[in-house]
């Protein structure tokens, strides 16, 4: 579903930066990490309940891997994959689904979980980097549509048995909120949780101040975490989640080709968008609604979070001359610290 932890994962990363907020070393918190995904999670929390809970994170975490890896053979979404039948689902994956169907039409299908074979076809899958015919491209196009799958009596039903799901741009946010439900159970009152780049922060940190998240300056050659900073946003109680391209990207023939591909065409989206951050009030939709507006591009995506004030939006964008843009909705302005 996401890269192997041995690569680069594929959405814009975020920096917890314990610097700027005066992280110390306070028993009273602890941190845990490890693998998941394909990729990395962190997380700090206030160890309200007197013990390491990194044992039932994991249980967690390898629930979420059974449903919906695409890298794991095993997995749900693989067996779902393969399946010419109808496929029973458990509860925490209609959950999933009946999210990402509100999401493909509000966004008008830019979101689109069945874009999975053309991310195959264009090597972003867990095959190898490679360039697909338009011959090719107008073929799977023919398999990718959220309509063309549908919900009933808890069973998934493809409308063509060659329709594959691939929840990459929805499940690391989900994972957080599984996880953030958890903690939320035991009471913890502070906590940050980030899988993959996608986090949700709760309460205060060590220093009894809001969060403070590093989003990353979106330039080819910012291979290595928090190397660049372009803003940094303070926040509690609220989820954060960046997409963008500039890791995850390859050039053939001079022609730079990003993982985000546009379910419309079958391309990888070609705008001036080079990273978009979404703030809200939990990581699935932040995770999915940053996706939809890479695909959307600049003045879609920004007239869209304008008709969602539940949303706050930062993008960064290309500029004619070549230097970097921004916009901003008012209401992460004062998120923003200067």
């Amino acid at each position: 579903m996401a890269l192997s932890h041995k690569k680069l994962f594929a959405a814009v990363t975020f920096v917890i930066l314990y610097s700027i907020a005066g992280y110390s070393a306070d028993p009273e918190f602890l941190k845990i990490s490890g693998y998941t995904q394909g990729t990395t999670y962190h997380i700090t929390y206030q160890n309200t309940v007197g013990r390491d809970i990194q044992p039932e994170v994991e249980q967690r975490l390898q629930l979420i891997d059974q449903l919906f890896s695409n890298y794991n053979p095993n997995s749900l979404v693989s067996q779902i994959n393969k399946s010419k039948a109808p496929v029973p689902i458990p509860p925490l994956m209609e959950q999933l689904l009946l999210k990402c169907f509100q999401i493909y039409k509000e966004s008008e299908g830019a979101f689109d979980i069945t874009v999975g074979p053309l991310v195959e076809a264009w090597g972003f899958g867990p095959s190898k980097q490679k360039q697909p015919t338009a011959k090719e491209i107008d073929s799977l196009l023919k398999i990718v549509g959220l309509t063309k799958i549908k919900l009933k009596n808890h069973r998934l039903i493809k409308s063509d048995p060659r329709i594959r799901l691939d929840f990459n741009a929805i499940a690391q946010g989900f994972t957080v909120d599984f996880l953030a439900q958890y903690f939320d159970s035991l009471g913890i009152p502070n906590y940050l949780i980030e899988v993959g780049g996608e986090l949700y922060a709760r309460g205060t940190n060590a220093s009894g101040q809001q969060w403070r998240i590093g989003v990353e300056t979106p330039s080819d050659n910012n291979l290595l975490q928090g190397e660049q900073i372009q803003k940094v946003i303070a926040v509690s109680n609220k989820a954060v989640s960046t997409s963008g391209n500039y890791r995850r990207f390859y050039i053939s023939n001079g022609i730079k080709y990003a993982h985000t591909i546009n379910p419309h065409t079958g391309y990888p989206a070609q705008n001036t968008l080079l990273s978009v951050t979404i703030v809200a009030s939990n990581c699935t939709d932040a995770d999915a609604y940053a996706t939809a507006c890479m695909v959307m591009g600049l003045e879609k995506a920004i007239q869209f979070v304008k008709n969602k004030p539940q949303l706050a939006a930062y993008f960064i964008f290309s500029k004619p001359n070549g230097e970097y843009g921004e916009f901003v909705t008012e209401n992460l302005k004062k998120h923003i610290l200067p």
